[in-house]
């Protein structure tokens, strides 16, 4: 290859990397105002998510008190983590609790907005107390639901007695098969609201011209 060929070469490769930095810069300028608007929140999820998990991670190295100086252990307080099985079982019922949570939440907010979307009387205000428990702070929800799951004078187990059905009432949140699931029943109750509106919403979303096609082709309710 002549020296007139490289200079050639090496001339083109320049301007196309010219050429493509000129389309990255025009394109980053056109989006520039989007970039603001995201900017806040990557800073908030970089400096109270993003930092503590990589400090996390980086003393999880260690061996340390707070106090006196720390001392690297390397991975031995993985080591040590994976032969507890108290952490096994805590992954475990996260896993449980994270799935069925999720899962039923959606369900429940889809079969609520399903039932609202066909308007019927009061559908309004069902909106609202569907909605309405995802307002309520965490804690409250946590100190009405013990009170109404409390084994001898709480109101559920009050009702099951009352109605004949005393081989129902359980100590709810004392029994170790029970509490989790009870645990993920009460989330599921304050949570189903926000998928619940933001399916419903979609729902409304739907044209009726779509509609009438789909029935006309006879596709059924499910």
């Amino acid at each position: 290859m002549s020296t007139q060929e490289i200079i050639g070469s090496q001339t083109e490769s320049y301007v196309r990397s010219a050429s493509k930095f000129e389309r990255i810069r025009r394109k980053f300028a056109e989006n520039l105002i989007w970039y603001i608007f995201v900017a806040p929140a990557v800073i908030m999820i970089a400096v109270f998510m993003v930092v503590p998990i990589v400090q996390s991670l980086s003393l999880a190295l260690y061996e340390w008190n707070g106090v006196l100086p720390r001392e690297s252990v390397g991975f031995e307080n993985f080591q040590d983590l994976l032969d507890d099985r108290f952490f096994l079982w805590s992954l475990r019922h996260t896993f449980i609790f994270s799935t069925l949570a999720t899962t039923g939440t959606v369900l429940v907010g889809l079969l609520l907005a399903l039932a609202i979307s066909r308007q019927v009387p009061g559908s309004s205000v069902y909106r609202v107390l569907f909605y309405l428990p995802v307002m309520v702070p965490i804690t409250v929800v946590g100190a009405l639901w013990a009170r109404i799951l409390e084994p001898r004078v709480g109101p559920l187990n009050s009702f099951l007695n009352s109605v004949g059905l005393d081989a129902l009432a359980k100590t709810w949140l004392g029994d170790i098969d029970l509490a989790l699931y009870v645990i993920i029943a009460v989330t599921i109750w304050q949570y189903a609201g926000f998928p619940m509106i933001v399916l419903l919403a979609a729902i409304e979303n739907i044209g009726e011209d779509i509609q009438e096609a789909a029935t006309l082709d006879g596709i059924s309710e499910w």
